[in-house]
């Protein structure tokens, strides 16, 4: 297998491919990288927030090593993987309830973060081992549609929050006074403007050359308003640099000494939860992945790769990360269905854990904002409006379900009312076919 992998790919390096390749490539890796610092940023904020470049360290990790291992040992050629928003969320509520205090905050929410990816590595490779997956790959649409619907509101709700107002119903009168309107419209509107701009031309290098310029208009306004660097971060306008130099490794052995086992212990529900999502993660990126391809693909190689991506992950210190559908469908669209594009990605996210935390300290707080809110409105347009059209009220209305509950109480809820849906799903199914067969007989 290894040396049919390394035949491939020396075959790629000599072909037209890889032009193609290197382009889709450092593009995919780009945008990839500006998505997983805001990530990386919401997950540790808070009082996580004197270790967001760690904890920005700790998932920049993970995202490489899936992007890698998946390139080299999936059957989707140009596969590209990172940090799922609905998983976001779910790492983010583990940091927020973490019952410990000082290092051993950061380090019992590392921990469990690592577990996390390892547990899901060891999953994986049981159901791709054991040939289950068939088991476990139909979701039906309206239960898929309404957790991608829910999940992105709860990213847009994040994101505001994050940039300094609260998302309550209660309270829509105070987020439209102007002392909170500048806070929170130009970050969403920025990422409004991102997902539609993208949507329109469907062009990868959107996304960095966008936050690019975003960054540059930034400091240009901080130097005309003559505010410094440091003036601007100790007023929560720029990032602090927290690391103090190298990204990765993220712990190390005597870092050890600061682990809580008994709040990772209390952590296990939320965990376990992460686990579940995971795997559906997996699934739903699999199926939308081989349906906008119109790539057959062997799904028990396919949780094998997700498997050892993930252990990988868990093993060097980093988080689980899974395929992302849109940056490798990309992928095809441009030529460059070549295992050297996910590992063109994988380089780009590993040179930033090189570089150090030195380029965090020149990104804007509000951009982190925009791009979870850029996130978090593909996901409602995907998973809520799109879906109008698509189904029938019946269908429609479990999509609605879902998203009701996952923004009125939370994720978790959100996740038991989706496993309800799917089992009334099935029974109506069941019933319907049960009168069919035995009404006509």
């Amino acid at each position: 297998m290894y040396r049919d992998i390394a035949s491939e790919l020396r075959a790629d390096i000599l072909s037209d491919k890889v032009v193609p390749a290197l382009f889709a490539g450092l593009t995919s890796g780009l945008g990839l990288l500006v998505a997983q610092i805001a990530f990386g940023s919401f997950i540790f904020s808070g009082a996580l927030a004197p270790y967001s470049s760690q904890g920005i360290g700790l998932v920049l990790f993970g995202n490489f090593a899936a992007c890698l291992v998946i390139a080299l040992a999936g059957g989707y050629r140009g596969a590209i993987s990172g940090l799922s928003p609905a998983l976001v969320l779910v790492m983010a509520l583990i940091g927020s309830t973490m019952d410990a205090g000082g290092d051993a905050l950061f380090v019992t929410t590392a921990g469990a973060l690592i577990l996390s990816a390892m547990a899901t590595g060891v999953c994986c490779l049981v159901i791709g081992h054991f040939q289950l997956a068939n088991l476990v790959r139909f979701i039906p649409y309206p239960v898929a549609g309404g957790f991608v619907a829910g999940i992105g509101a709860a990213v847009c709700l994040a994101a505001m929050s994050m940039m300094g107002a609260k998302p309550d119903w209660r309270m829509i009168p105070a987020l439209l006074e102007p002392s909170i309107l500048w806070r929170w419209v130009p970050g969403a509107a920025y990422g409004i403007a991102l997902y539609l701009a993208m949507k329109r031309w469907r062009n990868a290098l959107i996304l960095p050359v966008s936050v690019a310029i975003a960054v540059a208009a930034y400091h240009f306004v901080l130097a005309t308003l003559d505010i410094s660097g440091d003036e601007a971060r100790a007023a929560g306008l720029l990032f602090k640099s927290t690391a103090d130099g190298s990204l990765w490794p993220v712990l190390g052995v005597a870092d050890l000494a600061h682990l809580d086992w008994a709040a990772m212990g209390m952590q296990i529900p939320n965990m376990l939860t992460l686990l579940l999502i995971a795997l559906i993660c997996v699934i739903m990126n699999l199926a939308g992945l081989e349906l906008a391809a119109n790539h057959e693909l062997n799904w028990d190689r396919e949780f094998k790769a997700a498997g050892f991506a993930s252990l990988a992950a868990g093993l060097g210190g980093g988080t689980v990360a899974c395929t992302i559908v849109p940056a490798s469908l990309r992928s095809k669209l441009l030529g460059a269905t070549t295992r050297l594009t996910g590992i063109v990605a994988a380089l780009v996210i590993g040179g930033s854990l090189l570089l150090g935390d030195g380029m965090l300290a020149l990104i804007p707080t509000p951009l982190v904002g925009g791009i979870l809110f850029f996130a978090g409105s593909g996901m409602i347009d995907e998973g809520l409006l799109r879906s109008f059209k698509r189904l029938p009220w019946s269908e429609y209305g479990i999509i609605v379900l879902i998203f009701v509950v996952i923004i009125s109480f939370g994720l978790i809820e959100g996740v038991g009312a989706g496993m309800l849906a799917t089992l009334v799903f099935f029974a109506v199914r069941l019933t319907r076919i049960f009168h069919q067969v035995f009404g006509t007989a």
